[in-house]
């Protein structure tokens, strides 16, 4: 197990639910159905105080998109641990409406950011995303890649395509298939590649579930996956996300933050950037512990 070195986390990748309140059909039958609010997350890990967290949009119903901004938001306004710093909020870019989409979302002071997943979808796909990424830009929006690892070079070519305003975060490492060494490489491969654009961050999140059938969930097999991420984007590109609570599904938050912490080793000030600073400044947001 790792120890965190870093002065407090901020956990750049959460998600919150309530399906009495939103409808969230993609969790039917996962056993994960919450709710999850602000009050059920950890105080500290490690003895190491969680001092904010950012919201990334969990898939509502699309026409639902607002509601869900709006009531994380008031979930998170309450008394309690609120330690909302910011939210990644769902928006369609590839509507003939997405400026009045975006310019309703970015008055919603906590949004910081934008996810349209790109996973699941046809090969090609990221190149309608280009138009609403260079207009979510101009509004000084970052914007979340979620892919699978076949479908990094679709998220090459988006981001190559978008202006050099665009903030990219690559979300869950672009999903390898954890513990299937012949699949290691092309991944990898990709990887670097798009670690090459300057713009583009990512997230050391969300291994626990793309662990291969059959493969034991241990700590030192996502240490390669890792280390390739923070070779290819440098410590100074790479943040700390727990993907609570669908981490839960093969494993828990506190054990994904000592595998991570183990990885960064003794070095002090990668801790602080990795689990702290680098999610703060991508995403230009103070925490607000409480």
């Amino acid at each position: 197990m790792g120890v965190v070195l870093a002065s407090a986390i901020v956990d750049s990748h959460l998600h919150l639910w309530n399906r009495d309140v939103l409808s969230y059909r993609w969790l039917d039958g996962l056993g994960i159905d919450g709710p999850f609010e602000p009050t059920d997350i950890p105080a500290s890990v490690e003895a190491v105080p969680i001092e904010g967290f950012v919201f990334v949009q969990a898939e509502c119903d699309a026409e639902q998109a607002v509601d869900e901004v709006d009531w994380v938001t008031d979930v998170s306004g309450r008394p309690g641990r609120p330690r909302l710093t910011g939210i990644v909020a769902r928006v369609d870019l590839t509507t003939d409406h997405v400026d009045a989409d975006l310019s309703e979302i970015v008055s919603r002071d906590d949004v910081v950011g934008v996810r349209h997943n790109i996973q699941g979808e046809p090969e090609g796909f990221a190149r309608s995303l280009v138009d609403g990424v260079d207009a979510l830009s101009a509004m000084g929006l970052t914007f979340d890649l979620c892919c699978r690892a076949d479908e990094l070079d679709d998220v090459i070519d988006l981001v190559d395509r978008c202006d050099d305003r665009a903030r990219f975060v690559l979300d869950h490492v672009g999903k390898p298939a954890v513990g299937n060494p012949d699949r290691f490489k092309s991944w990898s491969a990709r990887l670097a590649h798009l670690a090459d654009a300057a713009n583009v961050f990512c997230k050391l999140s969300g291994l626990q579930t793309e662990i291969v059938e059959g493969t034991a969930p241990r700590g030192d097999l996502f240490a390669p996956y890792l280390e390739q991420a923070i070779e290819a984007f440098s410590v100074e590109r790479v943040m700390y996300g727990s993907d609570w609570p669908v981490c839960t599904l093969n494993g828990s938050m506190e054990n994904w933050i000592a595998t991570v912490g183990a990885v960064l080793g003794a070095d002090a000030a990668a801790h602080e950037k990795v689990f702290r600073d680098t999610a703060t400044s991508f995403y230009r947001v103070i925490p607000t512990g409480g």
